[in-house]
């Protein structure tokens, strides 16, 4: 029992098949030690990376971000971001460990998010309450600089995707929410929304590492 329990009482937990097999026993018994010691697998859950600043960030913006979204305000914003599709490994952590009923150690169950991507291809695009924008592929090796942004993102952006999701402009004129990639919040790009009249969430008000903010 203690070998068991040895071997389940941490992060990254082996399975019982390796268990049973490294100590001489059937896989039953390993799992019925499991169950009569109090300990229940559990999924583990990925979570953003966050420093002291981005917590700080998040309370002091978050009020004031929730007051332009509420009583239906919500339905204005466009919402946008960039994803990675890639492949890596698992760098031997499992998606599952064990957790004990009586005292459970939540820290266990996640997996936290390096902002490091290994080699892939991005894809950008937006949703609202009107729609979707349409989905724009970045080129390999490409770098998404100001110019970039400007050109191939929010100029098709602007003259496909908002016309088509809020046709009646001066009534509902949306609102843009992004991120603070430094493509997105370089002076070329703030100047560029400026010219075209733009609304949108502005740097200060964006809180950080919270993709599901909206």
């Amino acid at each position: 029992v203690k070998h068991v329990l040895e071997k389940i009482d941490v992060e990254d937990p082996p399975t019982q098949r390796a268990i049973a097999k490294s100590l001489h026993v059937s896989q039953s018994t390993v799992s019925k030690i499991i169950k009569q010691s109090g300990f229940v697998l559990r999924k583990k859950r990925k979570v953003q990376k966050l420093t002291g600043a981005n917590v700080e960030k998040r309370h002091r913006r978050s009020r004031r971000l929730y007051l332009q979204l509420i009583n239906g305000r919500y339905q204005k914003f466009i919402t946008t971001d960039e994803s990675w599709f890639y492949l890596d490994g698992t760098n031997g952590k499992r998606k599952v460990c064990y957790i004990k009923k009586s005292d459970p150690n939540y820290d266990r169950m996640i997996i936290q998010q390096d902002s490091n991507r290994p080699k892939g291809f991005m894809v950008w695009g937006g949703i609202s309450a009107k729609g979707k924008t349409s989905l724009r592929f970045v080129k390999s090796n490409t770098k998404i600089n100001s110019d970039y942004y400007i050109n191939k993102i929010l100029k098709p952006f602007l003259l496909r995707d908002v016309p088509r999701l809020y046709p009646n402009k001066e009534k509902s004129r949306p609102i843009f929410h992004q991120d603070s990639a430094p493509s997105h919040v370089s002076k070329k790009t703030i100047a560029y929304l400026e010219k075209c009249k733009v609304k949108y969430v502005k740097p200060e008000e964006w809180m950080p590492k919270i993709p599901d903010v909206a």
